[in-house]
């Protein structure tokens, strides 16, 4: 296939009209959009505001490029590739290679989001202990947002955005900057709890809810102290005796 066939199968009139010149772009970087068996661009995510493609380099590297809608809500991507490049060497994020207004070319995370390995729990096909390590990482990946004064305004609801590359519970990834935000005192630590862990996995608490509850509540208000209370709700995740074992 033509590079001016493939161009023209990617860039679509939903899309920027400065994407032949990324994919330009990404091709002198080395990088080439993967295509599949029956020769179609492999499209790994869709949205509101952009279009996520699998791309690949000869040394092995798998890359996410995504490209911004022409009529996107948002004037620009570079604000998540900015906060992409400050998590760099932090383990939580996709590394990012390059990005500018719209669009951004990073590291793909492969593996199963933490609301997928939830649902194999509740079938029976994984064991506790792999969910209370999911959401032990999941605790300190946070903070280390909060830390850095990111907020992921996702992270209420975040079954798509937290991800567990290569299935590893501990290897948790955190995907979709494209909402957050940098503040002096982000609660990534109490949106997380409030959405996820109390809707849909409140009974991984026991009877230790009411304690859980008051921690994330002084969290939010006493900034100093934000190290002891995680290491507290870890604590109480990493003490109960699981149930199976995968």
């Amino acid at each position: 296939m033509s590079e001016d066939s493939l161009e023209s199968m990617i860039c679509t009139e939903d899309l920027v009209n400065t994407c032949r010149s990324i994919l330009r772009y990404i091709d002198r970087s080395g990088f080439k959009i993967a295509m599949s068996a029956q020769n179609r661009f492999v499209e790994v995510g869709r949205g509101f505001s952009s279009r996520v493609f699998l791309a690949y380099r000869t040394d092995g590297s798998i890359a996410a490029l995504k490209i911004r809608k022409a009529m996107s809500k948002r004037d620009t991507l570079a604000i998540e590739g900015y906060i992409l490049k400050l998590l760099m060497g932090s383990e939580i994020a996709p590394r990012v290679y390059s990005y500018g207004d719209d669009y951004i070319l990073m590291e793909y995370i492969s593996g199963i989001s933490i609301g997928k390995a939830l649902e194999l729990y509740r079938r029976g096909i994984i064991g506790e202990l792999y969910i209370r390590r999911a959401i032990t990482s999941t605790l300190k990946a946070l903070y280390k947002l909060d830390t850095l004064g990111i907020d992921h305004l996702e992270i209420g609801d975040p079954r798509k955005h937290m991800i567990l590359q290569h299935g590893i519970p501990n290897m948790v990834r955190i995907i979709d900057f494209e909402s957050a935000t940098l503040k002096p005192n982000p609660n990534n630590i109490p949106r997380f709890f409030g959405g996820f862990i109390m809707r849909r996995a409140r009974w991984i608490l026991s009877d230790a809810i009411k304690e859980a509850l008051e921690l994330v509540k002084t969290y939010k208000r006493l900034h100093g102290i934000k190290n002891q209370i995680v290491l507290r709700l870890i604590a109480i995740l990493e003490s109960k005796e699981p149930k199976a074992v995968i």
